[in-house]
This record gives structure tokens, sequence and C-alpha cells, in this order.
């Protein structure tokens, strides 16, 4: 649904027209749906993102900007780094050391992260994560898709037409439709997580595979494959 259908499907529930509840407040109303039912998952399926970071010299960076979730740091020469607590990083790697060499873990702090040990030069490396909702309201108009799975834009729905009744003080309705919300997010929620393919995988490599599986032996690393 784009944001206009989402604007009518709210109004006929409510039985008001665009005057009795502008867009402005409507929005608002959606924007609040949509943000709870974000809140439901930390990694959905449909926010998984690929991102080239540079670091520099120290192997210091920052997160994508729209990074939600950092899952894998891939180097150049395609190897997985693992990600190790700061208290390990800084007892492995002291701060102000002088050596450099091949990163082979990564730690955050905040939206900061830093490959160790460190590379000595600028890095390009590729980053798989998942992404934060954007704020689609304000960047596509009524036109624009709900940036989310269709099975949750009923939902959102759901939860603006509980605003609108709160707003009328209608506390019986308003109670109605936010019991709608829960259980229809809650189902679409699990609908969607139990189809992903994305979830953790056991395999045997220590490199990031571009095409086959790995070599034989006990597994070494857990990492989350993007699903198709």
């Amino acid at each position: 649904m784009n944001l206009q259908q989402m604007r009518d499907f709210v109004r006929l529930q409510l039985d008001l027209d665009d005057t009795d509840l502008p867009d402005l407040l409507l929005d608002t109303y959606v924007q609040e749906g949509y943000d709870r039912v974000l809140e439901l998952e930390q990694r959905w399926p449909f926010f998984e993102s690929e991102w080239p970071v540079a670091t520099d010299a120290t192997g210091a960076a920052t997160m994508p900007v729209d990074a939600s979730v950092m899952e894998m740091v891939i180097t150049p020469d395609g190897r997985l780094l693992s990600r190790i607590p700061t208290r390990l990083a800084v007892l492995k790697f002291p701060p102000g050391q002088s050596s450099s060499g091949n990163p082979t873990c990564w730690t955050g702090v905040n939206r900061a992260f830093r490959v160790l040990p460190a590379p000595g030069s600028a890095t390009d490396l590729t980053v798989y994560g998942f992404r934060m909702g954007s704020d689609w309201i304000a960047i596509v108009g009524a036109s624009g898709e709900c940036d989310c799975d269709r099975r949750l834009h009923i939902p959102i729905c759901w939860y603006a037409c509980s605003l609108g009744y709160a707003n009328q003080e209608d506390e019986v309705l308003e109670a109605t439709y936010l019991n709608r919300f829960k259980e229809s997010s809650a189902q679409a929620r699990d609908a969607i997580m139990r189809s992903w393919t994305g979830g953790p995988k056991q395999v045997n490599y220590t490199h990031y595979p571009t095409t086959g599986t790995g070599p034989g032996g006990p597994a070494q690393l857990v990492i989350n494959v993007p699903g198709p």
C-alpha cells in the first residue's frame, strides 16, 4: 500500500474525511504505527543490506548511516573477520600500539568500529547487515510505498485507527483496534520470519565463499548467509 491508500483505508474505518482528520495528523499516526511494527524485530529480512566501507590506516571506520546491525565484515581478499568484544580487543590490541598487519577481527563501540590489527593503510571493506527503516513518508510522499513487507501494512493501519479513536476519546474502539494491531502484527511477523532463509548457518570455511562449499572438517564459524 502507498501512503494515500493507507490514509483512505484509515479514514474509511473511522468514517472521517480529510477535514476531520487532516493528512498531517494522520501521517503522524501512520508513522507511529510503522515505528511500532519495526520494534518487533531487530533483523527484518526485507532490510538486509550490503555497504562498501573504507577504514583509515588505523583500521577505524564508521557504520553506514542507515545501518542498524552489522553482521559480517569482509576484506578485499574475501576473508570474513570475526567480531570480538571491546574488552578483548583492548587487551589483545592495546590503544597506541604501532604494529600493523592483516586484520583478523573487528570490534564496535556505538556507531564506530575498528578492524584489528591496524591494516597500516586505508582499506576497503564490504559490510553486510540490516538497515534502519527509512523516513519514507517524508521522502516519497503520498504515492510512495510503505517501507516494509506488505504484510505489515494493514497492521500499521489498525494502529493508526486506534490513535484516531483515542483522539475521539472512544476508549472501547481504541482498545479494539489496538488489539487488532497486536494480533495482526504478531501474525505477520511470524509469517515473515518463518519464511526467511537467511538465519545463522554452520559453514566449514574461513573465507567468504563466492560459489560452492568449503572444505570438510568441523565447522569453524557461523555466518548469516544472505537469502535469495
